[in-house]
């Protein structure tokens, strides 16, 4: 366990070819910021790093800051919502 904003954090991850994606989904921006600079300072320059945003604009500034995909947090759960009322009204129907 550990806090991914923490440079000890990723120093202590054992290097592994196996790792090729990293999602960073913390509460706020500076941290997934933070923990990018950890990981890239840690060796991991050539892992994919995905990070989930709040605001439209924050999802065009982690990507200019090195990040190789970002979400906007609620993007789909509209979709999600509808899709989960459907099947509590019609069970077992597609949807």
């Amino acid at each position: 366990m550990g806090d991914a904003a923490d440079d000890d954090f990723w120093a202590r991850l054992v290097r592994s070819d196996t790792v090729r994606i990293v999602v960073l989904a913390m509460r706020a921006r500076h941290t997934d910021i933070d923990a990018l600079d950890s990981l890239r300072s840690a060796g991991y320059g050539d892992v994919t790093v995905a990070a989930v945003a709040s605001y439209r604009a924050n999802v065009e500034e982690l990507g200019a800051l090195g990040f190789d995909r970002v979400v906007r947090l609620y993007d789909g759960a509209g979709e999600t919502l509808a899709g989960q009322a459907v099947i509590a009204v019609r069970p077992g129907e597609p949807v």
